[in-house]
This record gives C-alpha cells, structure tokens and sequence, in this order.
C-alpha cells in the first residue's frame, strides 16, 4: 500500500514537472508589507476580541487554533459592518480575526494539559510523552521532580502553598 502510494506520488510530480511554466517574478516594495500605524489601532478592538475568543477555545481540552480561526471568521463577518473589500475577496478583518484567535489559541492549550493531562492541541502531548514527562495531577502529586518544559508556575507553588 505504501509503494503504491509513493509510486502514484512520484508519477504525479513527473507528470507536473512538464506542465511547469515560468512566470515572471513580481517585485513589491518592502514598506508596503507592514501596516500603517492607523490600521492597527483600527483593527485592535477586533483583534482584542477574537484573541479572547481564542484563548477560551483553546482553554478547551481536544480544541485548537483552527476551530478558534473558524469561529473567529464567522465573528469576524457578523461584526465588521462596511468592510472595503467583501469577505472571501481579500477582506482584512478576514485575516485579522482568524490569524489572532489562532495565536491565543496554541499558548491556551497549555491549560488542560498541565491541569489534566488532556492535551489541548495534538502537538503537545506526543512531545510530552517523548520526553518522559507526565503532565497533569500526576505531575504535582507524583513526580514533582520532573515535568513539562513550562512547568515554572507547578515547581513554584510549593513556594507559596502550605504544606500537605
């Protein structure tokens, strides 16, 4: 099964070798890429709103940065009244909204995984795991001596909490 689907895979990509044609290359200036100073202060409350939203939808356990961007779009269509240009034609509140819920969303899924072991996003546990830790209540009760790798806040609060 898997030589065929090398083989299908390596025939498509001769198959699209031939088809390759060169087209020019463009040229943009390098100042036009970062965003006026005006439109970051208008698109911050947006921005604001949809990294709420995606740190609590990160906070969820199996949840992660794409069902935050999904979510964060949608809100993103309801909220922005007269956007310049139409959403799903270049819309900025389009790129605003989904790119900021998606990075609230991947620190947040920190949470469930060193409060309950669950992984929040798929990349962490598998990472966790690789390393011998064990993340969760098993963690605090257990194994204080090891941990995951932002565990400063769990080494921490035998500092401040009483003793058992």
């Amino acid at each position: 099964m898997v030589a065929m689907i090398g083989l299908f895979g390596f025939s498509e990509a001769l198959i699209q070798i031939q088809d390759v044609q060169f087209a020019a290359s463009v040229k943009q200036k390098v100042d036009k890429i970062r965003p006026h100073m005006s439109d970051v202060i208008h698109y911050f409350p947006l921005t604001i709103q949809t990294s709420l939203m995606g740190i609590f939808i990160g906070a969820l356990p199996g949840t992660g940065g794409d069902i935050a961007a999904l979510f964060a779009y949608d809100h993103a269509k309801r909220v922005t009244k007269n956007p310049k240009v139409p959403f799903g034609q270049g819309a900025v509140e389009g790129l605003v909204a989904p790119e900021s819920a998606n990075n609230a969303a991947v620190p947040a899924a920190y949470i469930p995984m060193l409060a309950f072991g669950v992984p929040g996003d798929s990349p962490f546990h598998p990472d966790s795991d690789h390393h011998g830790s064990v993340c969760g209540g098993i963690l605090r009760d257990q194994q204080q001596h090891r941990g995951c790798f932002p565990d400063g806040g769990l080494r921490n609060h035998r500092l401040f909490s009483p003793p058992p």
